[in-house]
């Protein structure tokens, strides 16, 4: 049997899709696989489309649906069985569309929280800044920096976001002293945090150990967000004050 070049391959007689198949299910044939996929590339394209042009937004571009319909038909052509008599675009449409739903739901999951996290840290940044030097004086423009720096530092212990580990879980030493000093840090800015007065301690623990925005903690105690974010500073400063006893980290000075 002679094999047409796969680019050829956009346009199938019946009789060639079952060959096909045949090679595909009988004897695993991954260039009939990939015939198959080419031939119906187009048509989850046409429904990709399809989707986009029901779409109710514009948060995403059209290659992002013809991303995940190229998914669903992957899936679709993996799992599809001739033998049952059903024709392979009436099995692989609702796969291929809810490969794109589901696909494009996840996505802006992830979007939204990345900007989240985006406008939390921006809260506390804005907070942390306070009043910035007008820089005619180098030393008071270090302090200054530095004083934002260990306000930052000082929040991602708060939330224990990873700042001190490696992404795939290893410490930065060998040794493991670092991460057992790490934990003892966190573990003593818990209960400074339980030491501040009530109101800052409220802000703390609900923007970073809870994760509320600084307008939602606002409603919660009823005062405006300018307000929370003074309290928020001020709290971030007591810390900073009270992490300086700790002799084994340099966070704080």
């Amino acid at each position: 049997m002679i094999k047409r070049p796969l680019q050829t391959m956009d346009s199938l007689g019946q009789e060639e899709e079952h060959a096909l198949w045949r090679r595909l299910r009988e004897e695993g044939d991954l260039s009939a696989r990939e015939a198959l996929l080419i031939h119906y590339l187009p048509f989850a394209k046409i429904l990709a489309a399809k989707v986009y042009s029901g779409r109710y937004h514009d948060e995403f571009e059209f290659g992002e649906y013809v991303q995940y319909a190229t998914v669903g038909l992957l899936e679709s052509v993996s799992r599809f069985d001739p033998a049952r008599g059903v024709k392979f675009k009436t099995f692989a449409g609702r796969r291929i569309i809810g490969s794109i739903l589901n696909g494009l739901e996840h996505l802006s999951e992830k979007q939204q929280q990345i900007s989240f996290r985006q406008r939390m840290a921006s809260e506390r940044l804005q907070s942390i800044r306070g009043r910035q030097p007008d820089g005619s004086n180098p030393d008071e423009l270090f302090s200054y920096l530095a004083q934002v720096a260990v306000g930052l530092a000082l929040g991602y212990i708060l939330e224990d976001s990873g700042m001190y580990r490696r992404r795939n879980g290893g410490s930065y030493t060998n040794n493991g002293y670092e991460a057992v000093e790490t934990e003892q840090l966190r573990e003593r800015m818990r209960s400074l945090v339980d030491k501040l007065p009530e109101r800052e301690r409220s802000v703390i623990k609900y923007h970073y150990m809870n994760h509320v925005p600084f307008e939602e903690i606002a409603d919660m105690l009823c005062v405006t967000k300018g307000r929370i974010s003074q309290i928020h500073k001020h709290a971030i400063d007591l810390l900073r004050q009270a992490m300086k006893e700790v002799r084994s980290c340099d966070v704080a000075w």
